[in-house]
Order: structure tokens, then C-alpha cells, then sequence
């Protein structure tokens, strides 16, 4: 395996995340409020709402906030990512990619809305409403922290 991930393969990758998530939340902003849309019974369904915290909704009203210091954190993951001096591999490319598209989805509702577009809500378990950019970054975050615990001692980082 290469050391260094493909350029061109992370960035469709990352075009795939965001549009995925812009295109779900477009067509979660198609519900109406209130309504609950049934995807698989007593499992999943979509029911739309509007989060101006970050997530569980801790920060709640703090838009602004919670967006300067997503953008500095997003930022600072692309930064990692082009810096050569910063050993990095597939896995972590790909992890960082997750989460920069997650945090880069829900900055972009923060900026246009003031509000983050949540529609997910798991019926078998009492867990807030989320999206498809939270899921980006909790399987980033997942993977990075696998890698992480899993890679062996002669990994050169």
C-alpha cells in the first residue's frame, strides 16, 4: 500500500460526502414540521429539525461561535492534510476527509441558515435527531481513532 493516498480519489470522495449531505438536506427540508416520515418501522425514520446548537444540541443559539471555531478546526485539518512535513496514512487521508466534509455541511447551514438541518431519528433508542455531515465525522473520527490503537509500532509516525 502506498504511503500517500490518492489527490485526485479524496477529492471525489469529499465532492461525493458533501453533495450527498446537501442533497439529503434539500430533501429534508421537504418535510414538514411535525411530520414524521417512517423509513423503517420502530427502527429509523426522517422528521425534520433545526439545530442552532452543536451536537445534542450543547452551545444551543451560539451559531456564530459554534462556526469561527468550526472553520478554525476545518482549517487547520486542511493544513495537516497538504503539509508534506506531516506523515500521514491512507487511513488518516481518508478519516480527515470525513470529518472535514461533515464539519464543512453543517458550516454551511450554520452560514446560510443560522442553523444546522437535522432530519435522522433512530427509533429504537432515545438519541437526538442528526444528519448526514454527523455522520461523516463520527466515522472519521471512528477511523482515526482505530487507526490510531491499531497501527503497529515499526509505522514510521
Amino acid at each position: 500500500m502506498k504511503n500517500k493516498a490518492e489527490p485526485f480519489g479524496l477529492f471525489f470522495l469529499f465532492l461525493f460526502l458533501i453533495l450527498t449531505d446537501y442533497g439529503l438536506k434539500t430533501l429534508a427540508n421537504a418535510i414538514n414540521f411535525g411530520k414524521t416520515i417512517v423509513i423503517i418501522p420502530n427502527i429509523l425514520s426522517f422528521e425534520k429539525v433545526y439545530n442552532s446548537g452543536a451536537a445534542f444540541g450543547i452551545f444551543h443559539g451560539n451559531t456564530t461561535f459554534i462556526t469561527v471555531i468550526s472553520l478554525i478546526i476545518s482549517f487547520g485539518i486542511i493544513i495537516y492534510l497538504i503539509l508534506p512535513k506531516y506523515k500521514k496514512n491512507n487511513i488518516e487521508y481518508i478519516s480527515f476527509i470525513f470529518i472535514l466534509a461533515g464539519a464543512l455541511g453543517n458550516i454551511y447551514d450554520r452560514i446560510f441558515y443560522s442553523y444546522v438541518i437535522d432530519f435522522i431519528k433512530l427509533e429504537f433508542i432515545n438519541f437526538p435527531v442528526f444528519n448526514f455531515a454527523d455522520i461523516c465525522i463520527n466515522i472519521g473520527v471512528i477511523m482515526l481513532f482505530a487507526n490510531y490503537l491499531l497501527r503497529g509500532k515499526d509505522d514510521p509516525k
